[in-house]
């Protein structure tokens, strides 16, 4: 394993953290820790989706959402579709809620920002630990990704057909 200064030596010549790196250090305050979001409805943003595995092995479709309320706006709940005989049924369901038809196209770019209703729900371990699940979802509306810029120097489709016919427009 290696060592803080290992790992950022290639920022600096000497090896040892750099400067401003150490500054920022000293001078940034530490987060607060976070606490479960309430029980409730949410709506929120398809960040991403992800295939992935639990400790033990089971795989699962990664689910990452990113909550637009004001008090909660940027915080994050993920949901796991489990790829399990016994949960395929409702993992599919839920995949194909999303336009994912196909589970090769998980973890590929959406086709556009999905905004949904999360239902939280608040829940304890074992060990007395208070954590979110995600109940359920509904799908809002599906906004297209912005199109590309054109390029002005690209040529227009009446160009296109005009350097295709023969000198004089003859057919």
């Amino acid at each position: 394993m290696s060592s803080l200064s290992d790992l950022l030596a290639t920022t600096g010549d000497d090896g040892n953290l750099p400067a401003d790196l150490q500054q920022l250090w000293e001078s940034t305050e530490a987060a607060a820790e976070l606490k479960p979001l309430p029980a409730g409805t949410y709506e929120a943003v398809l960040e991403s989706t992800a295939l992935a595995s639990s400790n033990r092995g089971t795989p699962c479709a990664r689910l990452t959402f990113r909550i637009e309320a004001a008090e909660h706006a940027g915080r994050r709940l993920c949901h796991s579709a489990w790829l399990t005989p016994r949960a395929l049924p409702y993992s599919k369901r839920d995949l194909q809620r999303l336009g994912i038809t196909d589970l090769a196209r998980v973890g590929r770019p959406l086709p556009g920002t999905i905004v949904c209703k999360l239902r939280v729900v608040l829940r304890r371990d074992d060990a007395g630990v208070d954590y979110n699940r995600i109940a359920g979802f509904e799908v809002l509306r599906v906004d297209p990704l912005p199109l590309p810029e054109r390029d002005p120097f690209a040529p227009t489709d009446g160009a296109d057909a005009a350097d295709a016919s023969p000198e004089g427009g003859a057919s």
